[in-house]
């Protein structure tokens, strides 16, 4: 039932990542400091990132399936899709943090309902 999806030895530990994210959104803010001042301007430009970030999954998304122009699937890069997913769940993790979220409790809790949802056993 289950197929292992997990390719890469460059596991991380979820907590550590949220820390890097942590101090990633901290720089980001000193470079541009109306976020630094003004929280809810900074949670509206994080959202208006993960935005930016997920048109460009999309875009990625189309072209790795044929679906996109041939100029542009031309100027399409091995790795680029990767690339743009993980723009987004980083950009989406920063999100929560800015948000104040326990990030790793809203996932998990979304999970088990998820479990709960569909009638998938909980694993022992």
């Amino acid at each position: 039932m289950f197929r292992n999806i997990v390719t890469s030895r460059r596991l991380m530990d979820f907590n550590n990542l949220l820390t890097k994210l942590a101090a990633i959104n901290e720089q980001l803010k000193k470079h541009n400091p109306v976020f630094e001042s003004d929280p809810d301007k900074a949670k509206l430009g994080r959202m208006v990132k993960l935005t930016e970030e997920v048109g460009e999954l999309a875009d990625e998304v189309l072209a790795s399936q044929g679906l996109q122009r041939q100029e542009k699937l031309d100027a399409k890069q091995a790795g680029d899709l990767a690339k743009e997913f993980g723009d987004v769940f980083n950009s989406l993790m920063i999100l929560g943090i800015e948000l104040g979220l326990d990030v790793p409790k809203a996932i998990s809790d979304r999970v088990e309902t998820m479990y709960q949802k569909y009638g998938i056993p909980k694993s022992k």
